[in-house]
């Protein structure tokens, strides 16, 4: 099983979020990190994530307003 999010601006197309996780058999969702998860306000200020819920929350006050 995996799952994957991008958070994209659809005039600018700049991306502000990317979030791949590939599961791993015996192991449980929250004993396997993300592949990938980046958050990226600007480009000068790229930075990694941990988790989905990290992920949601950057996300969250994009969507917010």
């Amino acid at each position: 099983m995996s799952t994957g999010a991008t958070l994209t601006d659809a005039n600018e197309r700049h991306v502000y979020a990317v979030y791949i996780w590939i599961g791993q058999e015996n192991k449980k969702h929250r004993e396997v990190p993300p592949i990938v998860c980046e958050l990226i306000p600007s480009l000068a200020d790229k930075r990694n994530c941990t988790s989905r819920e990290e992920f949601d929350a950057f996300v969250a006050a994009y969507m917010e307003g």
